[in-house]
């Protein structure tokens, strides 16, 4: 077997690290191999974290699915051959497919290998750029499924958690971020995310702040998001008149820094979630739309908290009823419950 190794999946923040495991894994059972991970930003930056990636093709997909939404022919082209000319100046083994798209099967087949193995989904036609298909086997987990492609080179271990380092700056960083804003590492730090960058995963604001400020004084509240989403986040700060806003003051690197020093991570189903949970931070999650059996962190200590509601695990972007119901089924009590257990106990 080679030692060359391409693995191909884009985005987003949660799949690119439910994926790690299986660069852990080819760099474990194959000594002295290579691996390389073709991926879009801002995903790219929990690879700077891995143990296993020795070297990162960084394409922005970005571009190319507004060019293509808009209906741009040249620009996807021309993007396309930027993808092209990024690929032509290596030579692999192994091409790992686990995103599995039409996209990224015309990507895949671009890398200069002879064999390309995907994973048998047939909804957009990867297969057809693939020499060698591996099972879609049952588990409804996401990582369990890429995991799987593993098989077709032999290796039949089980996933494990994946092996990160963070360098000292970022750590030194996170120290100093959290000292200019009051907050002291000594003492008990409850991060809490917000926002998502889907609508209907949000748990209701009015609900949100009814489990805040509930939780004991003795216990810090750090606010993070993304710069977009800052001004709403120290909207709610104001109103709760409690707790700091780092929200457009990390990347996503120092945001796991930050994780490192905290106690536990309150959010809905979002990329924090997993970034927490690959650092060994507590998390607490809700979910409504999307479920834990499919999109959960496979390691760490994570307490999720599913609606009790009939609706729920449609996996869409958007409530067809218009009212997203499941997330408000979420009880402030449920949450409160789960905090004291972890934390406050």
């Amino acid at each position: 077997m080679g030692k060359e190794f391409l693995i191909v999946r884009l985005s987003s923040i949660g799949d690119v690290i439910t994926a790690l495991p299986v660069a852990d894994a080819i760099k474990k059972h194959i000594p002295n191999s290579r691996v390389s991970w073709l991926v879009s930003p801002p995903a790219s930056e929990i690879l700077k974290l891995s143990k296993s990636v020795d070297n990162i093709l960084l394409w922005d997909r970005r571009p190319f699915d507004k060019a293509v939404s808009s209906g741009h022919f040249i620009q996807t082209v021309k993007l396309l051959n930027e993808a092209k000319k990024l690929l032509s100046d290596y030579e692999f083994d192994v091409v790992l497919d686990i995103h599995s798209l039409f996209l990224t099967g015309i990507l895949s087949k671009m890398a200069k290998s002879a064999l390309k193995i995907g994973i048998d989904e047939l909804s957009e036609g990867n297969s057809f750029f693939m020499t060698k298909t591996v099972e879609n086997i049952k588990s409804p987990h996401k990582g369990l499924r890429y995991f799987n492609i593993l098989s077709a080179i032999n290796i039949n271990s089980e996933a494990e958690k994946p092996s990160v380092a963070i360098p000292k700056e970022k750590l030194q960083f996170a120290e100093d971020l959290l000292q200019s804003a009051g907050i002291s590492t000594d003492k008990k730090i409850i991060t809490v995310n917000l926002k998502t960058t889907w609508d209907n995963k949000h748990y209701p604001t009015e609900l949100f702040l009814e489990v805040l400020e509930k939780i004991p004084q003795e216990a810090q509240l750090v606010f993070c998001g993304n710069k977009k989403d800052a001004p709403f986040i120290e909207s709610v700060v104001k109103k709760l008149n409690r707790g700091v806003s780092i929200a457009g003051k990390t990347t996503i690197t120092e945001l796991a820094a930050v994780f490192t020093k905290a106690t536990l991570l309150l959010t809905p189903d979002s990329g924090p979630l997993h970034i927490a949970s690959l650092v060994g931070l507590k998390t607490i999650s809700l979910w409504g739309p999307t479920e834990p059996a499919m999109y959960a962190p496979l390691f760490g200590e994570n307490t999720f908290i599913v609606t009790p509601h009939s609706c729920s695990g449609c996996n869409k972007r958007s409530c067809k009823y218009k009212t997203n119901e499941c997330m408000k089924k979420i009880s402030p009590e449920t949450i409160l419950t789960a905090i004291n257990q972890m934390v406050l106990k």
